[in-house]
């Protein structure tokens, strides 16, 4: 089984998820998510399978933004994008060291879209963005370079923000229902059985995120399994949240 989920980067919040029969299903099943949402003055990130003039449209009518990534799957746009800011420096870089590697991230956002999109036409663009992303590693430096729709004109800064949030959804439900939930251990096969505890895991880490006590996910469950007040006070924070 195949889920699409929507992940709150600043909140640290699943909002939803949807099954879908295989992953190119994911074009329809991510109109469907945001149908049940409210899109006010948020912005959306997605990858780009989902860079689709539907989907643009949708975010935009819906009074919110959108940031999507744009690579091969739209060939004609991304040589456009790529000819366009070829020449463009970038204006602002943020460098980080951790993990035996230093990542340095440079980006820059142009405005001036009207050759663009005499020949796209793309709903609720605002700007184009470009990331440089290059990594030193002891033995290596590697380098990469990403390109971006914008239906708003965000600084170079925001931009860095929010691209490289946009993958917390990785680290932050991925990996910790994988590793802290063993959901990639689980056998359930049978009729909504995998789907259902799914959306009960996704429950418990939201519970997990706004506990009051302080300590890894893997330790406040098995508090909230150990002491019936500490559950207790668990949801009644959510509870007070709400």
């Amino acid at each position: 089984m195949h889920l699409v989920n929507v992940w709150a980067a600043e909140q640290r919040l699943v909002l939803g998820q949807l099954a879908v029969d295989q992953k190119s299903n994911e074009i329809k099943a991510v109109p469907e998510l945001l149908e049940l949402l409210s899109l006010y003055d948020v912005t959306i990130t997605a990858d780009a399978m989902h860079c689709q003039r539907d989907l643009s449209e949708q975010i935009t009518q819906g009074n919110g933004q959108y940031v999507l990534a744009v690579k091969g799957n739209q060939k004609t746009l991304y040589d456009d994008i790529h000819f366009m800011m070829e020449n463009e420096i970038d204006t602002v870089a943020v460098t980080e060291s951790g993990h035996g590697r230093i990542e340095t991230r440079s980006a820059t956002v142009i405005t001036d879209l009207d050759w663009l999109q005499q020949s796209h036409q793309w709903p609720g663009l605002g700007a184009v963005g470009r990331i440089t992303r290059r990594r030193e590693l002891a033995d290596k430096i590697t380098e990469e370079t990403a390109y971006y729709l914008l239906s708003e004109a965000l600084s170079p800064e925001r931009m860095i923000d929010v691209t490289r949030q946009h993958w917390d959804i990785e680290n932050s439900l991925h990996w910790v229902l994988d590793v802290t939930f063993k959901e990639d251990d689980s056998r359930t096969r049978c009729g909504h059985g995998a789907e259902n505890l799914s959306l009960v895991r996704k429950l418990a880490l939201n519970l997990i995120e706004k506990a009051p006590t302080k300590g890894s996910k893997k330790g406040k469950r098995k508090q909230a399994g150990w002491n019936d007040d500490h559950l207790l006070a668990i949801i009644q924070q959510v509870v007070q949240l709400r």
